[in-house]
């Protein structure tokens, strides 16, 4: 009835985990100035339980502004991606890892500050 509170309750797990990749390293093999290419690297989380995989971008700042995807899902088991030379650097001075999980892409970033110097 509307009237009257359920007696039998229902009942639902949930896992709140946080999941974050860390050191987060980059070493541009672009020779050219405002150009980069090489491979993003980073240590994988320490749960793992609900990762699919991570998302790489290159992002304006710490917190994935103007984000562009580098390649494509990174799966989990994976701590690297490469990208190949001559990819503009634009106005982003970020790399930034985001980790996917069944549920979706995590909100913070960690990044990486990069110099094409």
């Amino acid at each position: 009835s509307s009237l009257v509170e359920q007696t039998t309750p229902a009942a639902f797990l949930f896992s709140d985990t946080s999941s974050s990749v860390s050191n987060v390293n980059f070493i541009d093999l672009d020779l050219d100035i405002v150009e980069l290419g090489g491979t993003v690297q980073w240590l994988q989380p320490n749960e793992t339980l609900h990762v699919q995989g991570y998302f790489v971008y290159l992002a304006i700042n710490e917190v994935g502004a103007g984000r562009s995807l580098i390649g494509s899902l990174v799966t989990e088991g994976t701590n690297e991606l490469f990208f190949h030379a001559d990819t503009q650097m634009h106005s982003y001075a970020h790399i930034v890892v985001y980790t996917k999980s069944v549920l979706f892409e995590q909100t913070t970033p960690v990044d990486f500050v990069f110099s094409d110097v």
